[in-house]
């Protein structure tokens, strides 16, 4: 039997200065796209494509927007992973493959 990958977006750091100016320090799955954030269209592609589960890295600091998404998810198997932001992204991926055992896997980067 073959597992469907797993979908992992990785939106645990804050978006560059640059970014910031208009956005303020946010993580890049929340950067609007048209009239959402991008985490919504992320979201989109992982029950388009059928993943067995979506991942989602983000600032610890950024739990309160997250309240928002969890009301609205399409699906059940959608997991927040919070990261601690001494963590570089290698570190915070071998973390949540670890404690999920995940074998399989597809990466989406926060600004992807």
């Amino acid at each position: 039997m073959t597992l469907n990958p797993s979908l992992i977006i990785c939106g645990g750091g804050l978006v560059e200065n640059s970014l910031a100016v208009h956005f303020g320090k946010i993580s890049p799955v929340f950067l609007p796209l048209k009239n959402k954030p991008l985490i919504e269209y992320q979201l989109k592609f992982s029950k388009l494509n059928s993943f067995e589960n979506t991942f989602i890295l983000f600032p610890e600091e950024e739990l309160h927007r997250l309240n928002l998404l969890q009301s609205n998810r399409s699906s059940s198997k959608v997991y927040f992973h919070p990261v601690d932001a001494k963590l570089d992204l290698i570190q915070a991926l071998k973390s949540l493959v670890e404690k999920y055992n995940i074998e399989k896997v597809c990466v989406l980067l926060g600004d992807t």
